[in-house]
């Protein structure tokens, strides 16, 4: 049945905390009985359940032992959007557990999800149940031993995606941590309360998603992972972030060093245009010492990306992963040799005031050179605005050469006023 109406979703939420006083006898089997009739029948279809938890730990031989008494332990119900619920206990000298109270209700059981957690050496450790509870229930629950900060068994593998704006690479990183060892390894015990995971050189203002600030956070220009890796895939752990870098030529050198070994690394730059670009800007992607190969790639509504692989790449810790990005749009050096130009035209007419002295006659700029030169940078500023107005020329860009090359007009209309004058 579905829910169709805010008030039919609170009253159902509002069940999953009643009293067990209100519940009735079910089936030790768990399995969903036929909905109740009667007035009120999303209580009376309510059923809660004893579940036993028994968690057990490898010791140094190898031999399974239960946990030390007093771990926390529970199982923690998800109940559709809602927040979820958490049932506790913790374990006696034998490493078992009864968790009190765990509901299900067939009415709305597809909603329900389950989870079972131990804490145990600083850790969590979930573990996600399948089917419905019922009591008597006995569920072994596996741990490994903790340790605290030791690298040697974590490896980084990198998924960046890069694009370009006015004077700044704009990279949206992912780095997937994973603990290749057999014991699981606390980071939040290392020296600085977590592994620190420099941005490239250069990089600026990194932002992490919100999901993620809870296990790690933006120090300087460096994401600190202070969450625990538990052993293979599937306790791997990724760290999202966005940051810009700043460049000033059209190629551009990426250097970034982990404090763990680098085992694969994707990155990928887009060659259409973007939703905020005025054109496109596609950029290219060079391999440094063997660190992978390069390719274009298309997908399937022709849009086409410049993408480096290096599956397996196996760098160790503390060596620079590197590649280039080339073609970057760099700002016209237009404006500057212009604004030079002006300030010693400037000084050329406080110091000498285009006094035509016969000793002076060539130093002294003809009116004719100048009427040249205004003519050019008329012609000039022609060109850029019809760019401008073809999407040719950023704005930004395009704001910063019409500056200069108005304040060079304004110099030379004076002058020549002046030697006209004169």
């Amino acid at each position: 049945m579905k829910p169709t109406s805010p008030f039919f979703f609170w009253c159902v939420l509002g069940l999953l905390a009643s009293p067990a006083g209100f519940t009735q006898p079910y089936s030790k089997s768990g399995q969903t009985e036929a909905t109740p009739k009667g007035p009120m029948p999303f209580m009376a279809a309510m059923k809660r359940h004893n579940m036993l938890l028994k968690v057990v730990k490898k010791n140094e031989a190898g031999l399974l032992v239960p946990v030390a008494e007093g771990t926390p332990v529970g199982v923690r119900v998800y109940r559709g959007g809602g927040s979820p619920k958490d049932y506790t206990a913790t374990t006696t000298a034998d490493g078992s557990a009864t968790v009190v109270g765990v509901p299900s209700n067939p009415m709305i059981q597809r909603m329900l999800k389950y989870e079972a957690f131990v804490d145990h050496g600083g850790v969590r450790y979930p573990f996600q149940l399948d089917g419905i509870p019922s009591d008597g229930a006995e569920i072994q629950l596996t741990v490994t031993q903790v340790v605290a900060g030791d690298l040697s068994q974590v490896s980084a593998a990198h998924e960046i995606e890069i694009s370009a704006d006015e004077d700044s690479v704009i990279a949206r990183h992912i780095i997937r941590l994973t603990n290749e060892g057999q014991s699981t390894v606390n980071l939040g015990a290392l020296p600085g309360g977590g592994l620190v995971l420099p941005c490239p050189t250069g990089a600026k203002h990194p932002e992490m998603h919100e999901q993620a600030k809870n296990r790690a956070e933006v120090r300087g220009t460096s994401i600190v992972f202070r969450g625990a890796l538990l052993p293979g895939a599937q306790g791997a752990q990724s760290v999202s972030m966005a940051y810009t870098i700043p460049y000033k030529a059209e190629k551009f050198e990426w250097v970034q060093t982990l404090p763990v070994r680098t085992t694969s690394t994707t990155v990928a730059a887009p060659q259409f245009k973007q939703s905020r670009q005025r054109a496109a800007v596609p950029m290219s992607l060079t391999t440094r010492q063997g660190q992978g190969t390069t390719d274009i790639i298309t997908e399937r509504n022709g849009r086409q990306w410049a993408v480096l692989r290096a599956g397996s790449i196996n760098l160790a810790a503390n060596e620079p992963l590197r590649f280039a990005i080339g073609g970057l749009p760099v700002p016209s050096k237009l404006p500057y040799q212009i604004l030079v130009a002006a300030v010693v035209l400037v000084i050329l007419i406080v110091v000498f005031g285009f006094r035509r002295q016969p000793e002076e006659q060539g130093l002294v700029l003809s009116l004719s050179h100048l009427e040249t030169e205004r003519d050019r940078l008329v012609k000039v500023l022609a060109r850029m605005r019809k760019a401008h107005e073809k999407g040719r020329m950023p704005t930004p860009r395009f704001e910063r050469e019409q500056e200069a090359i108005t304040a060079r007009l304004v110099s030379l209309y004076r002058a020549i006023d002046r030697l006209k004058v004169s």
